[in-house]
């Protein structure tokens, strides 16, 4: 059996892990003026982004453009976690110089808190655990120890807590940053 699935209901999928505007899916819904598929298609073609031109505009507008897109594309992030048939698939390699899923799941959040810890931007970390074993191994070298005996994966959901926490001070310093 495949570990991916198809979402039972996408639009709920979609639209509760997008975070899609509430008003609009119930207007539209109560009204019937947009379908379930324009829904999705609406939703997936606003989460394209472009590479922010960091030369033009006030730095309200930039900091409003950085949102944005760290908004979009860590939406994308879940998007492709929230496939996968349950948590049970974290714990599996998709192939076999790969590090468990689980890994891929934490990497994202530890990369953006290991780098503003490193630059000085934020003051603690969040957990320093995870911050070592979600840190190295994505690029899947030889010299990584993919030998999971040396790891105590954290549960499934401890990883999505750690990715919540991550998420809002990574948009508090979007928010603050001078």
């Amino acid at each position: 059996m495949s570990p991916l699935r198809k979402p039972q209901n996408p639009i709920l999928s979609v639209c509760n892990l997008l975070k899609f505007n509430d008003h609009l899916v119930k207007f539209s819904r109560k009204k019937r003026l947009i379908g379930r598929d324009s829904i999705i298609k609406l939703k997936m073609k606003e989460l394209i982004t472009k590479t922010i031109d960091l030369n033009t505009g006030s730095p309200e507008e930039k900091r409003a453009e950085i949102r944005n897109y760290f908004l979009k594309t860590w939406a994308v992030d879940e998007l492709l976690y929230n496939q996968l048939k349950d948590d049970s698939v974290f714990y599996h390699r998709g192939r076999p110089a790969a590090a468990y899923n689980t890994f891929y799941l934490g990497h994202t959040a530890v990369f953006f808190i290991n780098k503003l810890y490193l630059a000085k931007i934020i003051d603690r970390r969040i957990n320093p655990k995870f911050e070592s074993i979600f840190a190295i191994g994505v690029d899947e070298m030889s010299w990584d120890d993919l030998d999971n005996r040396h790891y105590d994966w954290p549960p499934v959901p401890e990883v999505r807590a750690y990715r919540d926490e991550a998420k809002e001070l990574i948009l508090g310093v979007i928010d603050n940053a001078p």
